[in-house]
């Protein structure tokens, strides 16, 4: 299950948290990469204890938290901290798979189901960078406007490509969904796209009537009710 958020920031929000960012002290992402990742991290990012830090993911979770589409195609039981990261000149992100627990050193794990890179600055800005995903059996290149985010498996193989001019800005983080399996999470982003086609060509005062799509709400429903963990 992959897929893009568009505007997940709003114009006012990327002002804000860019203009918070400018001028501020970045570290070694080293310092938050772990077993092999850690061989093939090159960026720097905001220091993990930052009041800054902790004022930025939380400004960009609520902005996730009033986005329906992200709320039902990721069903999240809880979102960790952003990492502000920085990609500079030469700097990249080799092939690695991110780690399926979080926070065990901040003493509050969580499961990571699916990861999230929220764009902070636009494609213009520098050139490489391409969060490269499937990077070993599909790669697929992407490369997204400011405010735009991608949210895909956390078990897939992704790099970033080396930044040959300017510099990549973006926010990441691991979701906890309240759907654990990845396959069956694809099947209900399958079953809530086919009922957004449906109600996109149904007049809205005749979307109860329409057999298809209450027949797709009923199975949505009685699959999340199924498979969810409270």
């Amino acid at each position: 299950m992959m897929f893009q958020l568009k505007g997940a920031l709003s114009p006012e929000e990327l002002t804000e948290i860019n203009d918070a960012l400018e001028g501020q002290g970045y570290v070694d992402g080293r310092e938050t990469a772990a077993n092999a990742a850690s061989l093939v991290k090159r960026n720097v990012q905001l220091p993990v204890g930052s009041e800054l830090r902790a004022r930025m993911s939380q400004k960009i979770e609520q902005a996730l938290r009033r986005n329906q589409m992200f709320l039902w195609l990721a069903m999240p039981k809880q979102i960790g901290p952003f990492h502000l990261t920085r990609y500079e000149e030469t700097h990249t992100y080799g092939d690695h798979v991110d780690n399926s627990i979080m926070g065990l050193q901040a003493g509050a794990p969580m499961r990571a189901d699916i990861s999230m890179t929220v764009f902070l600055n636009n494609p213009e800005d520098y050139d490489g960078g391409e969060l490269i995903m499937n990077s070993r059996v599909n790669p697929q290149a992407i490369k997204l406007p400011a405010g735009d985010a991608i949210v895909y498996p956390t078990g897939e193989f992704h790099r970033v490509e080396p930044v040959t001019r300017g510099v990549r800005s973006v926010a990441i983080t691991w979701i906890q969904s309240i759907i654990r399996d990845t396959h069956q999470r694809q099947i209900l982003t399958d079953i809530w796209t086919a009922m957004d086609g449906v109600s996109k060509l149904t007049p809205e005062d005749k979307l109860d009537e329409n057999q298809a799509y209450r027949s797709l709400s009923k199975t949505h429903w009685g699959l999340l009710r199924l498979w969810a963990e409270s």
